[in-house]
C-alpha cells in the first residue's frame, strides 16, 4: 500500500515538473524573440502587463508606463479628439520645450516641459471655444497655468501624466486712438504644447 501511495506521489511530482519546465520553455523563447516583451499573467496582445502599469505606446514600440515616460500616442489621441469637437485640426510643429508652473510646499516653481507642439492658424473665436470646451470637460485645469492678455491667452491643463498648454494670440493686431494695442477682428492663431509631468516626482 506504502508504495503504491510512494508511486503515486512520484507521478504527481513528474507530471509537475514536466508543466513547469514546458512554461519555462515559453517563456525563454518569448523573451528571446522579443526582449522588449514583458512576461507576465495578464499581458495584452503586446505582451504588456497591465496588471504591473504597462501600457503599449505605439509611437516608441514598446511597453512602458505612463506615470514614468512621455509617449506620444497620448498626445495624438487628445489633438484627433479636438478636431472631431471644434473642427479645428492641428498640425504638427515637432519637438518643443514650455514652461509649466507648479507648487512645492510654499513655492511656485518654473519646469521646462520637453514635449511637442501643435498649431492652427486663422481660427475662429467660436471655433476656439470649443477647443477650450473640451479641454475644460475632459482635463483638470490648473490654476498655476492661466495667463490673459491684450494679445493673447493661455490655459495650462494636468492630463493623466501630462501637461499640456492651450494658447492663443490674435492674428492682427492694430492701435487704437490712444496708441494702444489692440486685437482686430476675431481670428486667432491657437496652439497645443504637450510633455510628461507626473506630480509626484516633485512632492
Amino acid at each position: 500500500m506504502f508504495e503504491e501511495i510512494n508511486f503515486k506521489i512520484l507521478i504527481a511530482v513528474i507530471v509537475i515538473l514536466i508543466v513547469a519546465g514546458v512554461f519555462y520553455l515559453q517563456k525563454d523563447s518569448l523573451q528571446e524573440n522579443n526582449p522588449d516583451v514583458i512576461v507576465g499573467g495578464d499581458q495584452d496582445t503586446h505582451g504588456c502587463i497591465g496588471s504591473a502599469g504597462y501600457s503599449w505606446c505605439e509611437s516608441k514600440g514598446k511597453c512602458i508606463r505612463v506615470f514614468e515616460e512621455f509617449c506620444l500616442d497620448n498626445v495624438l489621441s487628445i489633438v484627433d479628439s479636438l478636431g472631431n469637437y471644434s473642427g479645428v485640426y492641428l498640425e504638427s510643429l515637432g519637438e518643443n520645450e514650455f514652461n509649466w508652473f507648479f507648487k512645492k510646499e510654499e513655492e511656485v516653481l518654473k519646469l521646462i516641459v520637453p514635449g511637442v507642439a501643435y498649431i492652427a492658424e486663422d481660427v475662429g473665436r467660436e471655433n476656439y471655444e470649443k477647443i477650450e470646451e473640451y479641454m475644460n470637460n475632459n482635463f483638470e485645469l490648473d490654476s498655476y497655468n492661466i495667463a490673459d492678455g491684450v494679445v493673447g491667452g493661455l490655459r495650462g491643463y494636468y492630463v493623466n501624466y501630462m501637461v499640456c498648454n492651450l494658447s492663443f494670440e490674435h492674428e492682427e493686431m492694430e492701435e487704437n486712438e490712444y496708441g494702444l494695442l489692440e486685437p482686430k477682428g476675431d481670428n486667432l492663431n491657437v496652439r497645443l504644447d504637450c510633455g510628461y509631468f507626473n506630480k509626484n516626482d516633485y512632492n
